[in-house]
């Protein structure tokens, strides 16, 4: 019998990570994650830092907080997409890491795109092409945190 799948204990746990992580984004692309939403975890926090937040108004803090989930979204992302790519699975070999990297790089993209094109149809949400730049920067700061953080 020919095994087409070389899956293991730790390689179905890092898929499954990676499909929860990717659940859990698709979650908060709905209303759940909306700006309405989110005030009240801003507010909290912004009353908390007081004289520390150097914001001009609680409107930046909010976006700036926003923008900063996106990026940590993300890293995380791009984190568990290329150590998910880096066991053998469907005997595909990715040894190359410039491979293993662009590929994890053009899922991560792919899935910033799905992610606004998604919110386009929730009333609560807009879809923004500075949120996607946003996300391939958080992906990429993933994937340097990856690079300093594992040997080679």
């Amino acid at each position: 019998m020919v095994r087409i799948l070389n899956i293991n204990r730790p390689v179905l746990l890092r898929i499954s990570f990676l499909i929860a992580w990717i659940l859990i984004n698709f979650i908060l692309s709905t209303d759940i994650g909306s700006p309405a939403h989110s005030q009240y975890f801003a507010k909290t926090l912004y009353a908390c830092l007081g004289p520390l937040a150097k914001f001009s108004s609680f409107e930046h803090f909010h976006l700036f907080l926003r923008k900063l989930a996106h990026i940590t979204e993300y890293g995380i992302l791009m984190l568990l997409v290329v150590n998910t790519l880096s066991v053998p699975v469907f005997k595909i070999k990715l040894s190359a890491l410039k491979t293993r990297y662009a590929l994890a790089l053009s899922i991560c993209t792919c899935l910033a795109f799905s992610d606004e094109f998604h919110q386009s149809f929730v009333p609560s949400r807009t879809a923004s092409l500075t949120d996607v730049a946003i996300d391939i920067t958080g992906s990429l700061l993933g994937l340097i945190i990856f690079r300093l953080y594992t040997p080679s």
